[in-house]
């Protein structure tokens, strides 16, 4: 196989790019800015100078900012592009349209896809980390439900939350912001019990997903939730194989971390078309033995013999081979 060399890039495997802002919190595994929250390889890009100051308030003026980090990504060679903040919305067709890539910057995309997935009497519910930021405009961004299928609970007010991701205190309580991430989904479900869905919308709620839906009863779309489902379209493995099986592919994610896993469905097939002196001999020593198991069948299938009989003299000849060729197990 030959390899070719993608002008610029100096690193591979790497699909899925995501945008971060500056935002200095501990992301802990399960984060969205966390490189152990996936089981592939992803590639991070700072957005310098953009803060989570600039998206709560609808600052635009960073746009040339985040673009520029996005076509960075592009150089590098990932194959779709996400972000670490669901205000990352504000800039979501332009940078599509840009870099001519799939691009998902905000998890409030997903929007769009719940509520074709469920009954149109429910509700959906979304925890964010400020509701007051989000307004109908960055809600038509994302191509929304219309409001009054939304139920929105923010975060703004948590003290826990605040004082690590407004504040930048440099900690964070995970107990304490598991607890403000449950009571506000909470809120939200008692105060509307038409409520089917729940979406978290910051890039920091991940890890509290499982508490959420436990709590609550009810199914749980976050960030990690799109970033995964992105990832499965953009590499592919060939999972429709006899012998591939899906152990074999958590251990593919696992050894090779750095690797960009693509389909290769028939592959091998297409290649075999052509064939070396030496594949043609090999083939010709299997043809010996397919002949030898072909008439040893032939031979054993008669009148008066079990078929457990037969069975064992067709295994016995697919193992032993023939006395040039050894065989191998069925």
């Amino acid at each position: 196989m030959i390899y070719r060399c993608a002008p610029g890039q100096v690193s591979y495997g790497e699909a899925i790019g995501i945008l971060l802002i500056e935002n200095y919190v501990p992301f802990i595994p399960g984060d969205v800015a966390n490189a152990t929250t996936y089981d592939y390889p992803v590639r991070f890009q700072r957005i310098s100078g953009v803060t989570h100051r600039h998206l709560f308030s609808h600052d635009l003026s960073v746009k040339e900012k985040v673009m520029e980090a996005a076509l960075e990504l592009k150089k590098e060679g990932v194959r779709a592009i996400t972000g670490d903040c669901g205000f990352l919305a504000l800039f979501q067709e332009e940078i599509k349209e840009k870099l001519k890539l799939p691009v998902f910057l905000s998890s409030l995309l997903q929007l769009a896809f719940i509520e074709k997935i469920m009954s149109a009497e429910s509700m959906i519910g979304i925890v964010t980390a400020n509701a007051p930021a989000l307004t109908d405009s960055l809600l038509e961004a994302v191509g929304a439900p219309q409001k009054s299928r939304l139920v929105i609970g923010g975060l703004e007010g948590a003290k826990e939350f605040r004082r690590a991701v407004f504040d930048e205190s440099g900690t964070l309580d995970t107990d304490l912001v598991e607890s403000e991430v449950v009571e506000a989904a909470k809120t939200i479900v008692k105060e509307n019990p038409e409520t089917g869905i729940l979406l978290l919308e910051c890039s920091l709620l991940p890890p509290y997903a499982a508490a959420v839906s436990r709590e609550t009863g009810l199914p749980v779309f976050d960030y990690v939730t799109m970033i995964d489902y992105v990832h499965s379209a953009v590499v592919k493995v060939e999972k429709d194989n006899y012998w591939f099986t899906g152990a074999c592919l958590d251990t593919l994610r696992k050894e090779l971390s750095r690797a960009d896993i693509k389909d290769a469905t028939s592959l091998v097939n297409w290649v075999r078309t052509i064939k070396s002196p030496a594949e043609i001999a090999y083939m010709r020593q299997a043809a010996e033995v397919c002949e030898h198991v072909m008439n040893t069948a032939i031979e054993s299938i008669k009148v008066g013999v079990k078929e457990s009989e037969a069975a064992a003299n067709v295994y016995h000849a697919v193992v032993k081979g023939t006395d040039k060729v050894t065989g191998d197990h069925p």
